[in-house]
């Protein structure tokens, strides 16, 4: 992994911008975590970006993948708690200031909103959930599955 700090100040950040966003498009993008902080006088935000980089200038290996149309996999009642469980996947993404798929892929939305685990447990059981998504995002899930969306 590579890193590379980015500051944009709050007055003027046009070409800061421009030069961030550049970069951004030619790395593939692991991590990124953003703070606001005082440089001086001046107020910036400062970008820490967490990187692979890309030797075209495109992500490397990066394939499209077709869009997968959840509302015609999924039952009725599952995919009202798909799109509930994107909701609460949006919310613990702003959070912790990272991409909403590094929380849960829709994949394992997808399957979560099917087998509905009842436990932590059964939700490690889940395809590509480990120990870590199960401590760090298990609980807020499981309230959600046993909410009201759980029995529509």
């Amino acid at each position: 992994m590579q890193y590379r700090i980015f500051y944009l100040p709050i007055a003027d950040s046009v070409q800061a911008e421009s030069e961030m966003n550049a970069f951004l498009r030619g790395q593939k993008i692991v991590s990124v975590r953003k703070d606001l902080l005082q440089d001086g006088g001046a107020w910036v935000w400062v970008f820490l970006v967490e990187y692979t980089a890309s030797s075209s200038g495109a992500q490397k290996g990066f394939t499209p993948r077709e869009s997968v149309d959840y509302r015609t996999l999924l039952s009725p009642a599952d995919f009202s708690l798909f799109l509930k469980l994107k909701e609460l996947r949006k919310k613990l993404a702003e959070e912790k200031t990272v991409p909403v798929f590094t929380i849960f892929t829709n994949e394992q939305l997808a399957e979560i909103s099917r087998k509905r685990p009842a436990n932590l447990s059964a939700l490690k059981a889940c395809e590509g959930i480990g120990e870590a998504k199960v401590r760090d995002f298990g609980p807020a899930l499981l309230v959600e599955l046993q909410g009201p969306a759980a029995g529509a």
